[in-house]
């Protein structure tokens, strides 16, 4: 919001965040960082590690046929991704 910053604070202006300079790298951080940043990031990687936990703890989880091996990635896609997807089996463990 300072205007030093961001002519017309107040204005709906998303064109302003594509300016990638050295000098407008450290004012707008919306989440924060260091011990005072944002502590739905850290819920949500524990709420992750919970549900990845039970999942192994309660399933056997295998690949299935339908994933391409070895595994190709895909070099259209944004992030690391293999070419067909990863398909697994779950088997429901018997306690």
């Amino acid at each position: 919001m300072n205007p030093k910053h961001f002519p017309s604070p107040e204005k709906y202006m998303p064109e302003r965040f594509l300016d990638k300079s050295e000098a407008a790298k450290y004012v707008f951080m919306p989440f924060g960082t260091g011990p005072r940043t944002c502590p739905g990031g850290r819920f949500a990687m524990m709420q992750l590690k919970v549900g990845i936990t039970q999942l192994i703890r309660n399933f056997e989880v295998t690949l299935n046929e339908k994933t391409r091996q070895p595994i190709k990635y895909d070099p259209f896609h944004f992030l690391l991704y293999p070419k067909g997807g990863v398909w697994i089996n779950c088997k429901k463990i018997d306690l």
